[in-house]
């Protein structure tokens, strides 16, 4: 066993460092204080755990809290792919984001300057037909099977509509959908450029 205080007294800066730093990034949904902690948490544990044969402390203790972090972020990055279960009464409540800087009330502002296929598509983002729910649906209890029968799929714990659910559901191929979501940028860009000068 190490001393704690002599470990405290020579790592406390290091602990505080790679907290800050850490906070800073935003990769994890722990405050700089929880990070902070849990490096004093993984120095405790070092302490207890020091084997007689290691020389330098410093080094197994530094080892030991940048795989501490790793797993906190794989742990982090883990629940955020995971998604939130909603109701599906909920579903269409739900901001819906259609391209990168592209939200609902946004999207209303420029639908009038769209064609009609890309009109059509953006309002079946918006609001999803029955047929998008359909195609939702049907891909939602084909993966929970496969599931069921022991292989490894994603997707299979939450309902959600995703992009390909749309295109499915319209019945459009990748090539349509991405020049239809270009268009939809384009004209963003455009009519944000014309309002912002």
């Amino acid at each position: 066993m190490y001393d704690f205080g002599v470990a405290l007294r020579r790592n406390r800066k290091l602990i505080g460092f790679l907290a800050r730093k850490y906070a800073v990034r935003g990769h994890y949904s722990l405050s700089r204080d929880d990070l902070e902690a849990e490096g004093l948490l993984c120095l405790v544990t070092c302490c207890r755990e020091f084997p007689q044969t290691e020389v330098r402390f410093s080094r197994y203790f530094k080892r030991s809290l940048a795989n501490r972090f790793q797993n906190l972020f794989r742990l982090n990055r883990q629940h955020k792919r995971q998604g939130v279960e909603v109701r599906l009464e909920s579903v269409k409540t739900l901001p819906v984001r259609i391209a990168p800087n592209i939200w609902i009330q946004q999207a209303l502002n420029i639908e009038p300057f769209l064609a009609e296929p890309a009109k059509k598509f953006l309002s079946a983002v918006l609001h999803p037909p029955a047929e998008v729910y359909e195609f939702a649906w049907r891909d939602f209890c084909r993966r929970n099977k496969l599931h069921s029968q022991g292989l490894q799929v994603s997707g299979w714990r939450t309902f959600r509509i995703r992009p390909r659910h749309i295109r499915g559901g319209l019945r459009m191929s990748a090539a349509d959908v991405r020049l239809l979501v270009r268009e939809i940028r384009d004209v963003y860009r455009k009519h944000t450029s014309k309002c912002g000068g």
